[in-house]
Order: structure tokens, then C-alpha cells, then sequence
């Protein structure tokens, strides 16, 4: 579960009244896109794109996979290792 630090996002699911998923826009073992232009451009087969123009810089998500035991980290960004393992209360593989 991920939730972006970017205002539009909260702003479509406060108006549609629950959550949205999606997966990020990223391009798998490619580093972020933060332009719309780049992106449009980049991901082919696109019905349309928000263009919020050229977005900040944040630090990649850390994804895990909670589908094995014990749940393995697939790329540590922001949330590292230790504080997670933390909160769980295991280490993770």
C-alpha cells in the first residue's frame, strides 16, 4: 500500500469517497520519471496522462513481498529495512 505525497491523488480519492490503487509509473530497473512529458513519451499505449507538470523529488517506495514467509524486500527507497523489520517484530528476508 502506497500513498503518494502528491495533493491530487488525495484530492480524487476524498472525491470519489475510498481509496484508490494503481501502480507507479515507474519503468521496472529504469530510475523515476518525474516529467509527464517523459512519461508520456517513455510508457506507450497510454490513454491519457494528469499532467501535474514536473513533479518533486522523492525517494523511490520501498516494496515488499508479503506473498512468501518470511516477506522479502524487493527494493529498500524510503523506508529502510531496520524500521520495518522493527515494526514487524522479525527480519525480513
Amino acid at each position: 500500500v502506497r500513498l503518494p505525497e502528491h495533493l491530487f491523488p488525495h484530492l480524487v480519492s476524498k472525491f470519489l469517497g475510498y481509496p484508490v490503487t494503481a501502480t507507479s509509473a515507474n519503468i521496472s530497473g529504469e530510475p523515476p520519471i518525474y516529467d509527464s512529458r517523459e512519461l508520456f513519451r517513455k510508457l506507450k499505449g497510454l490513454d491519457f496522462i494528469v499532467d501535474a507538470g514536473t513533479l518533486p523529488f522523492v525517494e523511490v517506495s520501498t516494496v515488499i513481498d508479503f506473498t512468501v514467509y518470511p516477506p522479502r524486500i524487493l527494493r529498500e527507497g524510503a523506508v529502510k529495512r531496520e524500521y520495518i523489520e522493527k515494526f514487524l517484530g522479525f527480519r525480513l528476508e
